[in-house]
């Protein structure tokens, strides 16, 4: 299948219509990215083992760190499953609806996040590179992330903002993206979003093939608000556990 992509400069301005315009055009596809998570910040404790041992273990590690991941795509919707657990953590997204579902995991406990989709506050650049058979263009947002940092005697909650940074191309003409992003005017290809590295290996359409999107419908019922309370109070006890200060 040829697509024809009209070359035209876009704004922040025309993102919401750039969007809008892909819309009902029976595109779809699936994309599969590879992760490479960020390990920089970890450490483990090495003392008495030998280089080799060590190099073993960040070997194992970054091995761990690594998963494939399948995006199926529409003009309007999406699902993001792991390769090897296509049945668990599943997301969803519906553009015309304006609906994200989510399950996800705290401490053995399984929720099932419904909530209005959200738009991401992406800044568009003219900055161009060359990925793979595809002209992708630079676009950036910023995130906050939390993680607990271990002490010596007490555990606190860090916050730390970065940059997140994506290579979206026009000819995919698809508002999707990996994970959780979405809102660009064309499918991302590549993103880093500090904690996590996401590269699409290929990307495969197809109008006349048949494409179930599932959606999630595993776990309690809540709202995005919810989840994020239920999140903190798990922390809070996780905190606890690490001998964090109250």
């Amino acid at each position: 299948m040829k697509t024809i992509i009209r070359k035209s400069v876009l704004t922040v301005a025309l993102l919401s219509l750039a969007i809008m315009a892909t819309l009902g055009q029976n595109y779809q596809g699936v994309a599969i990215y590879k992760t490479v998570r960020d390990l920089g910040s970890m450490s483990v404790e090495t003392n008495g083992m030998t280089d080799e041992m060590k190099s073993q273990i960040a070997t194992l590690m970054q091995q761990r760190a690594q998963k494939t991941f399948i995006l199926s795509f529409s003009d309007t919707e999406a699902s993001w499953v792991e390769s090897k657990n296509p049945d668990r953590k599943r997301k969803y997204r519906d553009i015309s609806k304006s609906v994200y579902i989510e399950e996800a995991d705290i401490m053995g406990d399984t929720y099932l996040i419904k909530d209005k989709l959200k738009p991401q506050d992406w800044k568009l650049t003219e900055e161009t590179k060359q990925i793979g058979p595809y002209t992708a263009k630079k676009a950036t947002q910023i995130r906050t992330w939390q993680s607990i940092v271990k002490g010596d005697k007490n555990s606190t909650m860090r916050t730390d903002t970065v940059e997140v940074v994506a290579w979206y191309t026009l000819e995919v003409p698809v508002t999707h993206g990996p994970n959780t992003y979405w809102g660009l005017p064309g499918l991302v290809l590549t993103l880093d979003d500090g904690k996590m590295t996401y590269e699409c290996s290929s990307v495969t359409t197809d109008p006349d093939q048949e494409l179930i999107i599932a959606k999630p419908n595993i776990g309690k019922k809540v709202s995005q608000e919810e989840f994020i309370k239920i999140r903190k109070e798990k922390a809070g006890q996780l905190l606890k556990s690490f001998g964090g200060d109250d």
